[in-house]
């Protein structure tokens, strides 16, 4: 069920979310998580950054609050993020945090350097394997 991937830096994207509330997937089939993945790597492209680890994955169980992604590095506090839209804006937005994020010691990015566009998209944090989140 669970398959290795090649790095710990990561957006991991889940791939089975709902479009909207009305459907699950596009005209062509497509589901809105799917959708969001690649508005993500499109947006990675268009910056010309090679660094930026997208994967997908199935189900995160938030259906309530899809597009739902993970974003994740090793030894860092982990966010899972949702109410994404499959545009261009909202994958310009993530990639700005995750930037910041990448570049913070240990996953913990001031408030005044989130983009607007994901104010509000938090879900839940986690700490890194063997370590809590203190006061």
């Amino acid at each position: 069920m669970l398959t290795k991937t090649d790095t710990a830096a990561s957006i991991v994207v889940c791939s089975t979310c709902r479009l909207n509330d009305e459907a699950r997937e596009d005209e062509t089939g497509k589901r809105g998580g799917a959708l969001f993945a690649e508005a993500v790597r499109e947006a990675a492209a268009r910056r010309g950054n090679s660094d930026i680890h997208i994967e997908e994955t199935a189900c995160f169980f938030a259906c309530s609050r899809y597009c739902t992604v993970h974003i994740r590095d090793e030894g860092k506090i982990s966010y899972v993020l949702g109410d994404f839209r499959a545009t261009e804006a909202d994958a310009e937005a993530l990639l700005d945090y995750f930037e910041h994020y990448l570049a913070s010691k240990d996953g913990v990015v001031p408030y005044g350097k989130w983009p607007e566009g994901v104010k509000g998209h938090f879900i839940t944090r986690q700490p890194p394997a063997g370590r809590v989140i203190g006061k």
